[in-house]
C-alpha cells in the first residue's frame, strides 16, 4: 500500500498499531459474500473501539473494505491518497465465496490529520 501511495503522494503514512488492531478486530465480522450494508456497522464498531479520546493528531478515520478474487487486484483506498493521510491500519483474511473459490477480504483504516 505504501508503494502505491508513494507513486502519487510524497508524504509517507505511518502504520498505527491501534488502527491495525481495530482493523484486525473488524475483519472477522465481515461476511462472505460481502454485504455492502456492512460498512456503516463496521464504521460504528471502529468509532466505538477508538473511544471518545480517539488518536492524538487524527481528525477523522476513513474505512475502506475490499473483496478480492486475486490479491493483485488490491487498489489504494481514495483517502490514503490524500495529503492529510498520516496513519494506516490494515488487516486481511482469506475466505471462500459461494462457489468455493478463494477470496481475500481487506479492511483499511486511514487516519486523516486536521
Amino acid at each position: 500500500m505504501e508503494e502505491m501511495r508513494r507513486a502519487t503522494v510524497s508524504r509517507p503514512v505511518c502504520p498505527d498499531p491501534f488502527l491495525q488492531r481495530v482493523a484486525a478486530n473488524m475483519i472477522g465480522d465481515l461476511p462472505v459474500p460481502f454485504d455492502r450494508e456492512c460498512p456503516p456497522g463496521l464504521a460504528r464498531q471502529a468509532i466505538h473501539e477508538l473511544g471518545p479520546e480517539g488518536i492524538p493528531g487524527i481528525a477523522s478515520i476513513a474505512l475502506d473494505v475490499q473483496l478480492l478474487r486475486d490479491a493483485g487486484d488490491l487498489r489504494m483506498p481514495e483517502p490514503l491518497g490524500q495529503e492529510r493521510a498520516s496513519a494506516l491500519g490494515m488487516a486481511y483474511r482469506t475466505a471462500r465465496d459461494d462457489w468455493g473459490r478463494p477470496v481475500v477480504l481487506v479492511t483499511c483504516l486511514t487516519g486523516l490529520r486536521d
